[in-house]
């Protein structure tokens, strides 16, 4: 993943700047860095994730207002063909997004007090 540049260089990093081990937890491996070569965007990244609820190929492309638009499917004769697609969605809500798709379908993660004290203070 070191050689990623332009947009799925920033692409990566504002995935983990919301969540750093969110890319990790995925399974995600196999990165393509998307050029300008797709019309009406201006890059991208596209790769393999192997999660809870979803197993297959993401593409993320930044359009020309700056939104993302993420599309989840898998190759069939060498095309994507796209089983979910989410369009607008801005860079604060990226990690949102593959995760509910990816691995949280039923829910976004909530956390409780109770989670994240440890068992070794309780009284």
């Amino acid at each position: 993943m070191s050689k990623l540049t332009g947009i799925a260089k920033i692409i990566v990093q504002q995935i983990m700047g919301i969540d750093p081990t969110a890319l990790m937890s995925y399974g995600s491996r196999n990165f393509i860095v998307i050029g300008e070569d797709i019309e009406g965007y201006e890059g991208g990244i596209e790769f393999t994730v192997n999660g809870v609820h979803f197993k297959g190929q993401v593409r993320i492309l930044l359009n020309y207002v700056d939104e993302y638009e993420i599309f989840f499917g898998n190759y069939k004769d060498k095309k994507l063909v796209v089983e979910k697609h989410f369009e607008h969605v801005l860079w604060e809500d990226l990690t949102e997004r593959l995760d509910y798709y990816i691995e949280f379908r039923d829910g976004p993660r909530t956390y409780t007090t109770s989670d994240i004290i440890s068992p070794l203070f309780d009284d």
